[in-house]
């Protein structure tokens, strides 16, 4: 049982005395010690909230590597997917309006073969058509293969329309694609074709 005290208030025999209990001594005590119990659990709390986050963040990259895996397609594929998004166009619509192809990928089929200038540069049509010749560079990928333009013939070509400018012929001597003597051939271009594929034309009839 809790026990009242005396407390005399005031001064003097005129004091009054007022009954006090131990229970409003107790109160503020037990608050306190809660308060500190709660401020010992606090790091705790944090700690195992820090652990679950890194917890998830940990599985949720372990699900996004699996789900991601790259797709791999073999050199055949790349190839014969390219030339099937490609724009199909005659010598004569590319000559008269390359600009409007720039940046896009072509395929022009049945192109004679009228001028060889280097290892990587030859001149396609302007013998008897509406349009002059069309400039064709094989691209890197061809000349590391060890491919080398045709002198004569007739060809398909897969390349993606480009802007000539000086820069470019410059590029093009210097990689010996290009005889310094031979600029002057493609000064008149202001278009050329980055060759992604040069086949013979003949071979694609005979295996039809």
């Amino acid at each position: 049982m809790a026990r009242e005290g005396h407390v005399r208030t005031g001064s003097g025999r005129a004091g009054r005395i007022h009954h006090t209990s131990d229970k409003s001594r107790i109160g503020p005590m037990t608050h306190s010690g809660s308060r500190r119990g709660a401020a010992n659990l606090a790091p705790v709390l944090m700690i195992l909230s820090f652990l679950s986050m890194a917890g998830l963040l940990v599985w949720l990259g372990k699900s996004a590597e699996e789900t991601q895996q790259p797709v791999v397609m073999d050199e055949g594929e790349t190839t014969d997917s390219v030339e099937a998004n490609a724009t199909s166009l005659t010598l004569d619509q590319l000559g008269m309006s390359a600009a409007t192809y720039v940046g896009q990928t072509v395929i022009v089929e049945a192109a004679p073969v009228t001028a060889h200038m280097g290892d990587g540069t030859f001149l396609v049509g302007g013998v008897g058509g509406p349009s002059g010749p069309v400039l064709v560079v094989l691209d890197s990928a061809l000349i590391a293969s060890g491919e080398v333009a045709p002198d004569a013939g007739t060809v398909t070509i897969v390349g993606t329309v480009r802007e000539k400018s000086d820069t470019d012929v410059d590029g093009w001597v210097e990689m010996n694609l290009l005889p310094e003597d031979q600029r002057p051939m493609v000064d008149p271009s202001t278009h050329w074709v980055d060759a992604h594929r040069v086949r013979p034309a003949d071979s694609e009839a005979g295996a039809s």
